[in-house]
Parts: C-alpha cells; sequence; structure tokens
C-alpha cells in the first residue's frame, strides 16, 4: 500500500455520505491500517453538499487538514458534479467511484485530462431502492469502492456493518454492499 491514501466522498444531506466515510475508516482500522475520518458541512440541512475525508495509511496518521489532493473519489450523489467540481485536485492515477447507471459523457471528458484515471460507476440508488430504501445506497458504493480500489476487503467492510446494525437494516446493508461489490462497471 502506498504509505498514504486520501479520499474524498461527496454527496448531499441524508445520503449517509458521513456514515460511508466513518465505515471505510473503521474497516481500514480492522485490517491493522491507519485511518482517520472526518466531514465538512455547512448548515446541517437535507439535500445540502457533504463532503467528508478518510486518510489511510501503514502509518500514524499526522496530517489534519482538508484533503486536496485525493487518490480516490467517491460521488455518492450523481448529480453533485454538475454543482461542485468533483474531481478537483484528483491524483493523475487516480480513482473515481461514482453512484451512477453508467458513465456520463461529461464525466469522461472532465477526466480526459488525467489519462490514467480509472472511472468506476454502479447503480447504487437504483440497489438501495430494490432492497426498499434510498438510505442504503451508501453501503452498496461502499462495495462497489472495495472492488474498485482494493483498498479495503468486503469482509472487513460486512464486519463493521454488523458492529453498527441489526435486524433487517443489517441485512439491506449487507446485500446492498454485496450487491455493490457485484455490478461496479468500469468505464
Amino acid at each position: 500500500m502506498k504509505k498514504l491514501i486520501e479520499v474524498r466522498f461527496h454527496g448531499r444531506g441524508g445520503q449517509g455520505v458521513v456514515t460511508a466515510a466513518r465505515l471505510l475508516a473503521e474497516a481500514c482500522l480492522l485490517e491493522n491500517k491507519y485511518s482517520l475520518s472526518f466531514p465538512e458541512f455547512g448548515p446541517e440541512r437535507s439535500g445540502a453538499p457533504v463532503r467528508a475525508y478518510v486518510r489511510i495509511s501503514d502509518e500514524p496518521i499526522d496530517t489534519r487538514s482538508l484533503v486536496y489532493d485525493p487518490e480516490i473519489i467517491i460521488a455518492i450523489d450523481p448529480k453533485i458534479a454538475s454543482s461542485v467540481e468533483i474531481l478537483a485536485g484528483l491524483d493523475d492515477e487516480g480513482i473515481v467511484v461514482i453512484n451512477s447507471k453508467n458513465a456520463s459523457d461529461a464525466l469522461l471528458k472532465a477526466l480526459s485530462s488525467k489519462p490514467r484515471a480509472k472511472l468506476f460507476y454502479v447503480d447504487a440508488r437504483g440497489i438501495a431502492l430494490s432492497l426498499g430504501d434510498a438510505r442504503f445506497e451508501n453501503s452498496a458504493i461502499l462495495g462497489a469502492t472495495a472492488k474498485a480500489t482494493g483498498i479495503v476487503s468486503l469482509g472487513s467492510l460486512e464486519s463493521v456493518l454488523r458492529t453498527r446494525f441489526k435486524g433487517t437494516v443489517l441485512e439491506n446493508n449487507l446485500k446492498a454492499m454485496q450487491l455493490g461489490y457485484d455490478k461496479v462497471g468500469q468505464a
């Protein structure tokens, strides 16, 4: 693993952006990696743009600033790219994971300046709605992220979900995560 990997999540209030970042960081801890997660948002209201960050390293993490040059960008809201520059600072060999049925032409065009960057997509919202609740889309995007990036195993994410949720909510989050893992595509 590279000494420090920085991840930036984009989404809107109510989509579980902060929770997804925290779950990813906790799963990395289970794999004996150092991790740090923290949110950034303005007025707390549903639908407002939200960013969350995760740093993952094989050494202790001293950096506490925002993430400006991420290796990985995760967009839970597929429409956020129309109002927020989600690709800002993306590493030349970075990875983008977006909640979308397909890779949009606009996003592919924006990524054309970084020919070694990779774009992955998964219909996390469709997966969540098939399970009866849009709140499961963050688990679907985490499953897709695990497969697209390899920064954490599906097993570690499952363990973290099992400590956080119970009953039907747990089962649906686990299903969403597995489906996100299974259905992620690459542009």
